[in-house]
């Protein structure tokens, strides 16, 4: 048996997971068992700050600043949470929807 390895994503966020060793059918040689929301084609490597995300078909490297304080620029607070960003804001458009 064979293997070959596909690229995991995130259903929601297309955000790139990991790899895997996908199987080659014993019943249908040719064919590999895959997982779902997985692709053959390998993302780019991602440097600090940055993720693979998986869209119509193609990857691409977006900001990452998950896990990071962030503040601003000019009084250096950090933002209020309120309930509408209460988890870690994750793109541009939700870090400057954030009130202050």
């Amino acid at each position: 048996m064979t293997s070959k390895t596909v690229y995991i994503y995130d259903a929601s966020t297309g955000e790139f997971r990991g790899d895997y060793q996908a199987q080659e059918s014993p019943l249908e040689p040719g064919v590999y068992i895959v997982p779902t929301d997985s692709t053959d084609i390998a993302p780019p490597a991602s440097a600090a700050n940055e993720v693979a995300v998986l869209s119509n078909g193609a990857w691409s490297l977006q900001p990452d600043y998950r896990g990071q304080t962030i503040y601003n620029q000019t009084t250096g607070s950090t933002p209020r949470r309120s309930s509408a960003t209460s988890a870690a804001a994750t793109t541009v458009a939700e870090v400057e929807s954030i009130t202050w």
